[in-house]
Protein backbone atom coordinates (compact mmCIF):
# COMPACT_ATOMS: atom_id res chain seq x y z
CA UNK A 1 0.00 0.00 0.00
CA UNK A 2 1.07 3.60 -1.03
CA UNK A 3 1.11 6.43 1.47
CA UNK A 4 1.20 10.44 1.04
CA UNK A 5 1.89 13.36 2.89
CA UNK A 6 -0.43 15.59 2.71
CA UNK A 7 0.98 18.84 1.93
CA UNK A 8 -1.93 21.35 3.30
CA UNK A 9 -3.55 20.68 7.02
CA UNK A 10 -6.15 23.29 6.35
CA UNK A 11 -7.11 22.03 3.27
CA UNK A 12 -7.01 18.10 3.74
CA UNK A 13 -8.88 18.93 7.17
CA UNK A 14 -6.44 16.64 8.46
CA UNK A 15 -4.50 18.60 11.47
CA UNK A 16 -4.58 17.38 14.26
CA UNK A 17 -2.77 18.75 17.65
CA UNK A 18 -0.57 16.90 20.02
CA UNK A 19 0.02 18.77 23.37
CA UNK A 20 3.76 18.99 23.68
CA UNK A 21 5.47 17.74 26.24
CA UNK A 22 5.75 21.34 28.73
CA UNK A 23 2.33 22.09 27.23
CA UNK A 24 3.27 25.59 26.47
CA UNK A 25 3.08 25.15 22.49
CA UNK A 26 0.84 23.70 20.36
CA UNK A 27 2.60 21.34 18.11
CA UNK A 28 0.81 20.59 14.38
CA UNK A 29 1.39 16.96 12.61
CA UNK A 30 0.18 15.93 9.45
CA UNK A 31 -1.49 12.56 8.88
CA UNK A 32 -0.42 10.41 6.72
CA UNK A 33 -2.73 8.71 4.55
CA UNK A 34 -3.50 6.07 1.97
CA UNK A 35 -3.34 6.72 -1.48
CA UNK A 36 -6.69 6.45 -3.24
CA UNK A 37 -7.35 4.68 -6.82
CA UNK A 38 -8.37 7.91 -8.41
CA UNK A 39 -4.59 9.58 -7.24
CA UNK A 40 -2.74 6.92 -8.45
CA UNK A 41 -4.58 6.76 -11.58
CA UNK A 42 -4.00 10.82 -12.13
CA UNK A 43 -0.02 10.54 -11.20
CA UNK A 44 0.57 7.31 -12.75
CA UNK A 45 -2.66 5.96 -15.49
CA UNK A 46 -2.28 2.02 -16.52
CA UNK A 47 -1.44 0.97 -19.47
CA UNK A 48 -4.05 -0.06 -22.34
CA UNK A 49 -3.39 -3.68 -21.80
CA UNK A 50 -3.42 -3.04 -18.03
CA UNK A 51 -6.68 -1.44 -18.18
CA UNK A 52 -8.12 -3.86 -20.74
CA UNK A 53 -6.86 -6.96 -18.72
CA UNK A 54 -8.53 -5.44 -15.46
CA UNK A 55 -11.76 -4.45 -17.10
CA UNK A 56 -11.59 -8.43 -18.35
CA UNK A 57 -11.63 -9.55 -15.57
CA UNK A 58 -14.49 -7.69 -13.48
CA UNK A 59 -17.16 -9.90 -13.17
CA UNK A 60 -19.66 -7.13 -13.59
CA UNK A 61 -20.09 -4.82 -16.23
CA UNK A 62 -22.74 -3.33 -17.94
CA UNK A 63 -24.81 -4.06 -14.91
CA UNK A 64 -24.40 -7.53 -15.74
CA UNK A 65 -23.11 -10.83 -13.91
CA UNK A 66 -20.08 -12.15 -16.51
CA UNK A 67 -18.76 -14.51 -13.61
CA UNK A 68 -19.20 -17.47 -15.00
CA UNK A 69 -16.88 -16.22 -18.19
CA UNK A 70 -13.13 -16.51 -18.83
CA UNK A 71 -11.14 -13.61 -19.43
CA UNK A 72 -10.69 -12.39 -22.26
CA UNK A 73 -8.31 -10.29 -24.16
CA UNK A 74 -6.26 -12.93 -26.69
CA UNK A 75 -6.30 -13.62 -30.25
CA UNK A 76 -6.94 -17.00 -29.76
CA UNK A 77 -3.92 -18.87 -31.49
CA UNK A 78 -3.06 -22.20 -29.37
CA UNK A 79 0.55 -22.66 -30.69
CA UNK A 80 -0.82 -24.98 -33.58
CA UNK A 81 -0.87 -24.59 -36.87
CA UNK A 82 -2.18 -26.38 -40.31
CA UNK A 83 -0.70 -26.21 -43.80
CA UNK A 84 -3.17 -25.66 -46.40
CA UNK A 85 -2.65 -25.60 -49.84
CA UNK A 86 -3.42 -22.74 -52.24
CA UNK A 87 -3.15 -22.86 -56.05
CA UNK A 88 -1.23 -19.97 -57.83
CA UNK A 89 -0.30 -18.22 -60.99
CA UNK A 90 3.64 -18.44 -61.38
CA UNK A 91 5.06 -17.33 -65.00
CA UNK A 92 1.66 -17.93 -66.37
CA UNK A 93 1.95 -21.40 -64.75
CA UNK A 94 -0.10 -23.08 -62.17
CA UNK A 95 1.38 -24.02 -59.24
CA UNK A 96 0.81 -25.00 -55.59
CA UNK A 97 2.14 -22.85 -52.80
CA UNK A 98 2.17 -24.37 -49.06
CA UNK A 99 0.13 -21.46 -46.33
CA UNK A 100 0.95 -22.40 -42.63
CA UNK A 101 -2.24 -20.80 -41.00
CA UNK A 102 -2.21 -20.55 -37.04
CA UNK A 103 -5.09 -22.82 -35.32
CA UNK A 104 -7.35 -19.91 -33.51
CA UNK A 105 -9.54 -21.02 -30.55
CA UNK A 106 -12.27 -18.47 -30.81
CA UNK A 107 -14.26 -19.83 -27.45
CA UNK A 108 -11.22 -18.54 -25.66
CA UNK A 109 -11.59 -15.48 -27.45
CA UNK A 110 -15.03 -14.87 -26.32
CA UNK A 111 -14.09 -16.28 -23.22
CA UNK A 112 -16.35 -19.54 -23.89
CA UNK A 113 -13.62 -21.61 -22.39
CA UNK A 114 -15.83 -23.13 -19.76
CA UNK A 115 -18.30 -24.09 -22.12
CA UNK A 116 -15.93 -24.58 -25.39
CA UNK A 117 -18.06 -26.32 -28.07
CA UNK A 118 -21.00 -27.15 -25.97
CA UNK A 119 -21.35 -23.15 -25.93
CA UNK A 120 -25.10 -22.42 -26.94
CA UNK A 121 -25.85 -19.31 -28.98
CA UNK A 122 -27.51 -17.40 -25.86
CA UNK A 123 -23.54 -18.18 -23.92
CA UNK A 124 -22.18 -16.65 -27.57
CA UNK A 125 -24.05 -13.57 -27.88
CA UNK A 126 -23.14 -12.51 -24.40
CA UNK A 127 -19.78 -12.86 -24.46
CA UNK A 128 -19.58 -11.19 -27.85
CA UNK A 129 -21.41 -8.26 -26.08
CA UNK A 130 -19.09 -8.32 -23.21
CA UNK A 131 -16.11 -8.17 -25.36
CA UNK A 132 -17.84 -5.55 -27.60
CA UNK A 133 -17.96 -3.27 -24.66
CA UNK A 134 -14.21 -3.27 -24.17
CA UNK A 135 -13.35 -3.68 -27.79
CA UNK A 136 -15.10 -2.02 -29.57
CA UNK A 137 -13.17 0.78 -31.81
CA UNK A 138 -16.04 3.59 -30.66
CA UNK A 139 -14.49 2.84 -26.88
CA UNK A 140 -11.31 2.63 -27.57
CA UNK A 141 -11.36 6.04 -29.17
CA UNK A 142 -12.82 7.88 -26.80
CA UNK A 143 -10.23 6.74 -24.62
CA UNK A 144 -7.60 9.30 -23.45
CA UNK A 145 -4.74 6.50 -22.41
CA UNK A 146 -4.55 4.91 -25.44
CA UNK A 147 -1.30 5.61 -26.54
CA UNK A 148 -0.34 7.10 -29.94
CA UNK A 149 1.55 4.41 -31.51
CA UNK A 150 -1.69 1.52 -30.71
CA UNK A 151 -2.61 2.23 -34.47
CA UNK A 152 -5.90 2.23 -35.19
CA UNK A 153 -8.58 0.88 -33.00
CA UNK A 154 -10.38 -1.30 -35.80
CA UNK A 155 -7.34 -3.30 -36.43
CA UNK A 156 -7.12 -4.36 -32.94
CA UNK A 157 -5.54 -8.00 -33.43
CA UNK A 158 -8.47 -9.01 -30.42
CA UNK A 159 -10.87 -7.06 -32.00
CA UNK A 160 -10.63 -8.50 -35.28
CA UNK A 161 -9.99 -12.17 -33.63
CA UNK A 162 -13.66 -11.38 -31.43
CA UNK A 163 -15.24 -10.10 -34.69
CA UNK A 164 -14.46 -13.61 -36.78
CA UNK A 165 -14.66 -15.60 -33.72
CA UNK A 166 -18.60 -14.28 -33.64
CA UNK A 167 -19.07 -14.74 -37.43
CA UNK A 168 -18.26 -18.51 -37.47
CA UNK A 169 -19.95 -19.26 -34.38
CA UNK A 170 -23.13 -17.86 -35.21
CA UNK A 171 -23.13 -19.55 -38.46
CA UNK A 172 -24.56 -22.79 -38.13
CA UNK A 173 -22.50 -24.90 -41.16
CA UNK A 174 -19.42 -22.39 -40.07
CA UNK A 175 -19.15 -23.59 -37.20
CA UNK A 176 -19.76 -27.10 -38.03
CA UNK A 177 -16.29 -27.39 -40.21
CA UNK A 178 -14.54 -25.30 -37.31
CA UNK A 179 -15.72 -27.43 -34.33
CA UNK A 180 -15.42 -30.58 -36.96
CA UNK A 181 -11.75 -30.16 -36.70
CA UNK A 182 -10.60 -27.97 -33.66
CA UNK A 183 -9.18 -29.36 -30.63
CA UNK A 184 -10.44 -32.98 -31.26
CA UNK A 185 -8.94 -36.27 -29.68
CA UNK A 186 -9.60 -38.73 -32.55
CA UNK A 187 -7.83 -41.20 -30.68
CA UNK A 188 -9.26 -44.49 -30.32
CA UNK A 189 -8.61 -47.51 -27.85
CA UNK A 190 -6.29 -50.22 -29.31
CA UNK A 191 -8.47 -52.42 -27.46
CA UNK A 192 -5.65 -54.19 -25.59
CA UNK A 193 -5.44 -51.96 -22.90
CA UNK A 194 -5.96 -53.30 -19.28
CA UNK A 195 -8.15 -52.03 -16.19
CA UNK A 196 -11.86 -50.89 -16.38
CA UNK A 197 -13.79 -51.12 -19.50
CA UNK A 198 -15.82 -48.52 -19.01
CA UNK A 199 -13.22 -45.89 -17.99
CA UNK A 200 -10.94 -46.60 -20.86
CA UNK A 201 -14.25 -46.49 -23.44
CA UNK A 202 -16.60 -44.42 -21.67
CA UNK A 203 -14.72 -40.53 -22.14
CA UNK A 204 -14.17 -42.06 -26.34
CA UNK A 205 -17.96 -42.14 -26.66
CA UNK A 206 -18.34 -38.86 -24.67
CA UNK A 207 -16.08 -37.53 -26.76
CA UNK A 208 -17.40 -38.16 -30.19
CA UNK A 209 -20.77 -37.74 -29.21
CA UNK A 210 -20.43 -34.20 -29.78
CA UNK A 211 -21.09 -34.84 -33.91
CA UNK A 212 -23.97 -36.60 -33.55
CA UNK A 213 -27.24 -35.53 -35.64
CA UNK A 214 -29.64 -37.07 -33.38
CA UNK A 215 -29.88 -35.64 -29.88
CA UNK A 216 -30.00 -37.35 -26.48
CA UNK A 217 -27.02 -39.51 -27.47
CA UNK A 218 -26.91 -42.26 -25.04
CA UNK A 219 -23.82 -43.26 -23.49
CA UNK A 220 -21.97 -46.27 -22.55
CA UNK A 221 -23.31 -46.26 -18.96
CA UNK A 222 -22.27 -48.68 -16.07
CA UNK A 223 -21.94 -52.67 -15.05
CA UNK A 224 -25.76 -52.32 -13.81
CA UNK A 225 -27.16 -50.69 -16.78
CA UNK A 226 -30.34 -52.71 -18.26
CA UNK A 227 -29.49 -54.99 -21.41
CA UNK A 228 -32.66 -54.10 -23.07
CA UNK A 229 -34.99 -51.00 -22.91
CA UNK A 230 -34.47 -47.50 -24.68
CA UNK A 231 -31.48 -46.84 -22.52
CA UNK A 232 -30.05 -50.63 -22.51
CA UNK A 233 -27.01 -51.91 -23.99
CA UNK A 234 -28.36 -53.15 -26.91
CA UNK A 235 -30.10 -49.64 -27.72
CA UNK A 236 -26.45 -48.17 -26.84
CA UNK A 237 -24.82 -50.28 -29.70
CA UNK A 238 -27.70 -49.71 -32.60
CA UNK A 239 -27.30 -46.28 -31.67
CA UNK A 240 -23.78 -46.04 -32.54
CA UNK A 241 -23.83 -48.53 -35.14
CA UNK A 242 -25.85 -46.46 -37.22
CA UNK A 243 -24.43 -43.62 -35.71
CA UNK A 244 -25.21 -40.00 -38.03
CA UNK A 245 -22.34 -37.36 -38.01
CA UNK A 246 -22.03 -34.18 -38.71
CA UNK A 247 -18.89 -33.56 -38.52
CA UNK A 248 -17.31 -32.51 -42.08
CA UNK A 249 -14.12 -31.26 -43.18
CA UNK A 250 -14.15 -27.62 -45.02
CA UNK A 251 -11.96 -26.30 -42.71
CA UNK A 252 -9.02 -28.81 -43.72
CA UNK A 253 -9.92 -27.69 -47.48
CA UNK A 254 -6.49 -27.75 -49.95
CA UNK A 255 -7.63 -25.43 -51.80
CA UNK A 256 -9.00 -21.64 -50.64
CA UNK A 257 -11.53 -21.26 -53.82
CA UNK A 258 -11.62 -17.38 -52.91
CA UNK A 259 -8.36 -17.16 -54.27
CA UNK A 260 -9.16 -18.58 -57.99
CA UNK A 261 -8.95 -16.40 -60.82
CA UNK A 262 -11.33 -17.56 -63.02
CA UNK A 263 -14.70 -19.77 -62.86
CA UNK A 264 -12.57 -22.65 -64.30
CA UNK A 265 -10.20 -22.94 -61.58
CA UNK A 266 -12.69 -22.46 -58.89
CA UNK A 267 -14.60 -25.52 -60.04
CA UNK A 268 -11.53 -27.07 -59.70
CA UNK A 269 -10.75 -26.50 -56.44
CA UNK A 270 -14.32 -27.21 -55.14
CA UNK A 271 -13.94 -30.39 -56.69
CA UNK A 272 -10.53 -31.29 -55.29
CA UNK A 273 -11.75 -30.41 -52.07
CA UNK A 274 -15.40 -31.99 -52.00
CA UNK A 275 -13.32 -35.13 -52.99
CA UNK A 276 -10.74 -34.64 -50.02
CA UNK A 277 -14.11 -33.99 -47.72
CA UNK A 278 -15.73 -37.24 -48.68
CA UNK A 279 -12.40 -38.98 -48.15
CA UNK A 280 -11.74 -37.78 -44.66
CA UNK A 281 -16.12 -38.34 -43.70
CA UNK A 282 -15.11 -41.95 -45.04
CA UNK A 283 -12.42 -42.44 -43.02
CA UNK A 284 -13.57 -40.99 -39.90
CA UNK A 285 -16.94 -42.62 -40.06
CA UNK A 286 -14.82 -45.80 -40.45
CA UNK A 287 -12.75 -44.84 -37.42
CA UNK A 288 -15.89 -44.41 -35.18
CA UNK A 289 -17.02 -48.00 -36.58
CA UNK A 290 -13.67 -49.66 -35.48
CA UNK A 291 -14.44 -47.78 -31.97
CA UNK A 292 -18.11 -49.25 -31.43
CA UNK A 293 -16.91 -52.84 -33.18
CA UNK A 294 -14.13 -53.00 -30.32
CA UNK A 295 -16.02 -51.66 -27.52
CA UNK A 296 -18.77 -54.17 -28.25
CA UNK A 297 -16.33 -56.87 -28.28
CA UNK A 298 -14.92 -55.91 -24.91
CA UNK A 299 -17.58 -54.83 -23.03
CA UNK A 300 -18.58 -57.34 -20.25
CA UNK A 301 -21.82 -56.76 -20.41
CA UNK A 302 -22.29 -57.95 -23.92
CA UNK A 303 -20.23 -61.18 -22.81
CA UNK A 304 -22.47 -62.10 -19.75
CA UNK A 305 -25.04 -61.47 -22.02
CA UNK A 306 -23.78 -63.43 -24.73
CA UNK A 307 -23.25 -66.53 -22.51
CA UNK A 308 -26.74 -66.36 -20.92
CA UNK A 309 -28.81 -66.12 -24.44
CA UNK A 310 -25.93 -69.12 -25.30
CA UNK A 311 -27.40 -71.30 -21.97
CA UNK A 312 -30.83 -70.22 -22.75
CA UNK A 313 -30.48 -71.26 -26.40
CA UNK A 314 -29.17 -74.19 -25.53
CA UNK A 315 -31.89 -74.99 -23.16
CA UNK A 316 -34.38 -74.03 -25.80
CA UNK A 317 -32.97 -76.80 -28.20
CA UNK A 318 -32.94 -79.14 -25.32
CA UNK A 319 -36.09 -78.79 -24.59
CA UNK A 320 -37.16 -79.03 -28.23
CA UNK A 321 -35.22 -81.80 -28.55
CA UNK A 322 -36.87 -83.73 -25.56
CA UNK A 323 -40.82 -82.54 -27.04
CA UNK A 324 -39.83 -84.00 -30.62
CA UNK A 325 -38.54 -87.22 -29.37
CA UNK A 326 -41.40 -87.40 -26.86
CA UNK A 327 -44.00 -86.36 -29.90
CA UNK A 328 -41.85 -88.99 -31.78
CA UNK A 329 -42.34 -91.46 -29.32
CA UNK A 330 -46.34 -90.66 -28.51
CA UNK A 331 -46.58 -91.57 -32.59
CA UNK A 332 -44.79 -94.66 -32.63
CA UNK A 333 -46.94 -95.74 -29.03
CA UNK A 334 -49.83 -94.69 -30.91
CA UNK A 335 -48.74 -96.31 -34.23
CA UNK A 336 -48.11 -99.77 -31.97
CA UNK A 337 -51.33 -99.07 -29.77
CA UNK A 338 -53.24 -98.82 -33.00
CA UNK A 339 -51.17 -102.08 -34.83
CA UNK A 340 -51.60 -104.06 -31.07
CA UNK A 341 -55.50 -102.93 -31.06
CA UNK A 342 -55.74 -104.48 -35.08
CA UNK A 343 -54.03 -107.59 -34.06
CA UNK A 344 -56.06 -108.10 -30.90
CA UNK A 345 -58.88 -107.55 -32.89
CA UNK A 346 -58.00 -110.23 -35.79
CA UNK A 347 -56.68 -112.99 -32.89
CA UNK A 348 -60.33 -112.03 -30.92
CA UNK A 349 -61.65 -112.67 -34.58
CA UNK A 350 -59.56 -115.67 -35.20
CA UNK A 351 -60.52 -116.94 -31.45
CA UNK A 352 -63.92 -116.74 -32.08
CA UNK A 353 -64.17 -118.75 -35.68
CA UNK A 354 -62.23 -121.05 -33.88
CA UNK A 355 -64.23 -121.56 -30.87
CA UNK A 356 -67.38 -122.15 -33.45
CA UNK A 357 -65.30 -124.38 -35.45
CA UNK A 358 -64.49 -126.06 -32.22
CA UNK A 359 -68.05 -125.94 -31.41
CA UNK A 360 -69.27 -127.41 -34.25
CA UNK A 361 -66.79 -130.04 -34.16
CA UNK A 362 -67.40 -131.05 -30.56
CA UNK A 363 -71.01 -131.10 -31.73
CA UNK A 364 -71.03 -133.22 -34.45
CA UNK A 365 -68.65 -135.57 -32.29
CA UNK A 366 -71.22 -135.62 -29.68
CA UNK A 367 -73.93 -135.98 -31.96
CA UNK A 368 -71.72 -139.13 -33.65
CA UNK A 369 -71.33 -140.51 -30.32
CA UNK A 370 -75.21 -140.00 -29.53
CA UNK A 371 -75.94 -141.58 -32.54
CA UNK A 372 -73.54 -144.63 -31.89
CA UNK A 373 -75.51 -144.95 -28.29
CA UNK A 374 -78.67 -144.81 -30.58
CA UNK A 375 -78.21 -147.61 -32.81
CA UNK A 376 -76.60 -149.59 -29.93
CA UNK A 377 -80.08 -148.62 -27.88
CA UNK A 378 -81.96 -148.89 -30.80
CA UNK A 379 -80.40 -152.75 -31.27
CA UNK A 380 -81.19 -153.44 -27.68
CA UNK A 381 -84.83 -152.78 -28.07
CA UNK A 382 -85.05 -154.22 -31.57
CA UNK A 383 -86.23 -151.49 -33.48
CA UNK A 384 -85.51 -150.54 -36.41
CA UNK A 385 -82.92 -147.23 -37.17
CA UNK A 386 -84.90 -145.86 -39.82
CA UNK A 387 -87.91 -145.17 -37.96
CA UNK A 388 -85.82 -142.89 -35.57
CA UNK A 389 -87.89 -140.13 -36.25
CA UNK A 390 -90.52 -141.91 -35.87
CA UNK A 391 -89.95 -142.01 -32.57
CA UNK A 392 -88.38 -139.53 -31.81
CA UNK A 393 -89.68 -136.04 -33.43
CA UNK A 394 -86.82 -133.57 -32.86
CA UNK A 395 -83.91 -133.33 -31.24
CA UNK A 396 -85.51 -131.66 -28.11
CA UNK A 397 -88.19 -134.73 -27.29
CA UNK A 398 -85.48 -136.73 -28.02
CA UNK A 399 -83.21 -134.84 -25.22
CA UNK A 400 -86.81 -134.64 -23.02
CA UNK A 401 -87.34 -138.56 -23.81
CA UNK A 402 -84.09 -140.01 -22.86
CA UNK A 403 -82.24 -137.68 -19.91
CA UNK A 404 -80.83 -140.19 -18.43
CA UNK A 405 -78.81 -141.58 -21.49
CA UNK A 406 -77.98 -138.29 -22.58
CA UNK A 407 -76.61 -137.36 -18.69
CA UNK A 408 -74.73 -140.08 -19.40
CA UNK A 409 -73.06 -140.12 -22.21
CA UNK A 410 -72.38 -136.62 -21.52
CA UNK A 411 -70.86 -137.16 -18.07
CA UNK A 412 -68.53 -139.48 -19.82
Amino acid sequence: MVFIRLPSAASRKTLTEAPSSDQSTPTHTVALVPAGASFLRWVAPPSDAERKQAAAATSLLDGEDYSDYGPIGTTGKTGRTFTRDVTVKKDGTKAKKAKVEDEIDYYAVLGLSKWGTDSNQKQIKTAYHRAILLYHPDKQVADPNRPADAGKPEEDPVFLAIQKGYGILTDETKRRGYDSTFDFDEEIPSGHEKGDFFKVYGPVFQRNSRFSEKKPVPQLGNADSPMEGAWGVTAFYDFWFKFESWREFSSLDEHNANEAEDREERRWMEKGNKSARAKRKKEDMQRLRTLVEKARSKDPRVKAYTIKLRLENEAAKEAKKKAREEYKAGLLNAEKAKEDAILAEKKAKEDEKKAKLKNVAATKKLFKKLRRKWTKFCESLDVDDDNVEEVVQGERDFFLFFPPIFSQEESK
